[in-house]
């Protein structure tokens, strides 16, 4: 990637979120983002999922998936993040049923409620489980399904930048953070492409115009 125009970084990553595979891709179809780009967004994967840890969720799997693909394993968690957002809306939903009619059930609702992969499953299934549960007798009148309810994530302090330094976004996703390491490597590039110049004490600076060429420096 490290030639790309601005354009075809675009193209990159919005065929990297469409499709989940890299426009480089290798010849068995695994997705590719090479170099420094690749090791941002698996690092930037990883710490979220260390925060989603500390938080008390279980990210095995995606860690297992991030192991065998980034790319794929970013993608999972973007698209289980609005429904982490809304955790605390799920339960409240799930809390209303009569659970006490379907204790197993109960019992494996509530290890899902920990699994990013699966809360987004739960949330279609309310009505499908209101409709199972009215129609069971009661097993145990004193049960109530206790919903697992996550810790509040630990506030982190951002470096701030120095003086005169651009001011950055923090990036929403992993590969949010994988395009913006593609824009600072395009700039990169661009600052050392593109070298002062700096005239000579004994030469008259003087315009020179398209058409012309420019005159002999004068001894």
């Amino acid at each position: 990637t490290s030639a790309f125009t601005l354009s075809e970084f675009e193209n990159e990553i919005a065929h990297v979120r469409t499709f989940g595979t890299s426009i480089a891709s290798t010849s068995t179809g695994a997705s590719l983002i090479a170099g420094e780009v690749h090791e941002r967004l698996k690092a930037r994967l990883e710490q979220e999922l260390s925060v989603l840890a500390a938080s008390g969720w279980s990210v095995e799997e995606l860690r297992g998936v991030a192991q065998q693909d980034t790319v794929v394993a970013s993608r999972k968690l973007n698209a289980a993040r609005p429904y982490i957002e809304e955790h605390s809306s799920l339960i409240r939903r799930l809390v209303c049923l009569p659970w006490n009619r379907d204790i197993a059930l109960a019992l494996d609702v509530e290890a899902s409620l920990r699994d990013p992969l699966k809360i987004g499953v739960l949330g279609e299934r309310v009505a499908g489980y209101a409709q199972h549960l009215a129609n069971r007798p009661v097993e145990d009148e004193d049960f109530k399904l206790t919903p697992w309810i996550p810790k509040p994530p630990r506030r982190t302090l951002l470096p701030v930048p120095e003086h005169g330094a651009l001011p950055t976004m923090m990036p929403a996703d992993a590969l949010g953070d994988a395009h913006e390491a593609m824009l600072i490597a395009m700039e990169g590039e661009d600052e050392q492409a593109v070298e002062p110049r700096v005239a000579s004490p004994r030469v008259q600076a003087s315009i020179v115009r398209p058409n012309e060429s420019p005159a002999e420096p004068k001894a």
